[in-house]
């Protein structure tokens, strides 16, 4: 037979036409391939579909990440709790593992794994800072940061969770009272002075040398920067405690669903408002300063990112773990960090495990890079 006829959809080509008339030809040949791509894959096993899903849901968060708060959509991947984030890649590995007779258990269980170190911020091993061995000598000052709610769960809680970390300074955010003697117990703790400024509250074994409070935009007035000041070994040494503006990302999308978009953007500009404030307040001072506070910033976020350009976070250079603080029930989220400036040293980084509010207590251990004195000789015992 001297012609052969290709049919789609009704339509048809001579293909003894000369080759210009053939490029009518070319969408019915790129729709049939497309179609018989479609029926290939729902041809595939239910299992081979949804892993194939999994990798592309994964390679989705990771695309999202990159925009770095470009939109709301990576506004609200960062402003998150990877672990939410995360549930669909369990739920597959859980349906994959029904047909155990194949390997795409083992695949969407490597994918998930893969997906955990990415998105859920995974850290194993000893702090990344290279010191001396002069540095290394040094005994290392403690400083804890702690929203304790107000104490809604009792004083002594709070009050004990400090003196088992016994750090050399603590930073407390939501130190309000509430019906408590709150106060009166974190100034009673044996060897510390404490300054309460409103919700924010102070404490250090080391001498005092200043003490001030600047105004933080977006923040009620009981809420401040707190700016204290302390005497190493005769040098002085800078700390701002620091809360920012609440994520009520939760709540807007169970209330009001069609505001998330405006409302996450809106988030970020006050917090990004702050942190700017923050810097102001920073960056006159001689030393720069050791920064610690919540957040209420995941990291990805835009204010994290404005952080990490000046300081480091104590979690990710001397942490273990995932370093979630909040809810301290099932921490899922990481919104509390201890900011280091380059002239510290950073030894280790822990979170607490104590229920004594919502948070959990972070504690960092770093150390001073100036040549003398010896801090071993100026820090309490």
């Amino acid at each position: 037979m001297n012609q052969s006829l290709l049919h789609e959809d009704e339509f048809e080509v001579d293909l003894q036409q000369s080759p210009g008339d053939l490029t009518v030809a070319a969408p019915v040949a790129t729709k049939a391939k497309a179609t018989n791509s479609a029926e290939h894959l729902r041809k595939l096993p239910w299992v081979a579909r949804l892993t194939f899903l999994h990798f592309l849901y994964l390679a989705l968060l990771v695309l999202v990440r990159e925009r770095e708060g470009q939109n709301w959509l990576s506004l609200l991947y960062a402003y998150t709790p990877p672990i939410v984030l995360m549930v669909p890649s369990v739920l597959a590995v859980i349906f994959s593992s029904f047909r155990y007779r194949n390997n795409y258990a083992f695949i969407n269980l490597g994918l998930w794994m893969l997906g955990t170190m990415a998105v859920l911020g995974l850290r194993f091993g000893e702090t990344t800072d290279r010191f001396n061995e002069r540095d290394r000598r040094e005994t290392p000052i403690k400083v804890m940061t702690f929203n304790v709610q107000t104490a809604k769960r009792g004083a002594d809680g709070v009050v004990e969770a400090i003196r088992a970390a016994n750090p050399h300074v603590f930073m407390l955010q939501e130190a309000e009272e509430a019906g408590t003697p709150f106060h009166a117990k974190l100034r009673a703790l044996p060897g510390y002075r404490v300054l309460i400024d409103g919700g924010m509250a102070f404490g250090t074994r080391l001498p005092v040398l200043k003490h001030t409070t600047s105004a933080l935009p977006n923040n009620p007035t009981h809420r401040p920067i707190q700016h204290v000041d302390v005497d190493l070994g005769g040098r002085q040494i800078h700390f701002l405690n620091v809360h920012l503006l609440p994520s009520r990302v939760d709540s807007t999308l169970l209330s009001a669903p069609a505001s998330l978009p405006s409302y996450i953007v809106d988030l970020a500009q006050r917090q990004s408002a702050q942190i700017d404030a923050l810097m102001r307040v920073a960056t006159k001072l001689p030393f720069n300063a050791i920064i610690g506070g919540d957040f209420n910033s995941p990291p990805a976020t835009p204010p994290y990112r404005s952080m990490t350009l000046g300081y480091r976070d104590s979690h990710t250079v001397a942490g273990n773990g995932y370093g979630y603080t909040m809810p301290s029930n099932f921490p899922i989220s990481r919104v509390d960090y201890v900011w280091v400036p380059t002239n510290f040293g950073i030894v280790n980084s822990e979170v607490l495990d104590t229920k004594a509010s919502d948070h959990r207590p972070l504690v960092a251990e770093v150390v001073p890079l100036w040549k003398a004195p010896r801090s071993a000789d100026a820090l309490p015992k």
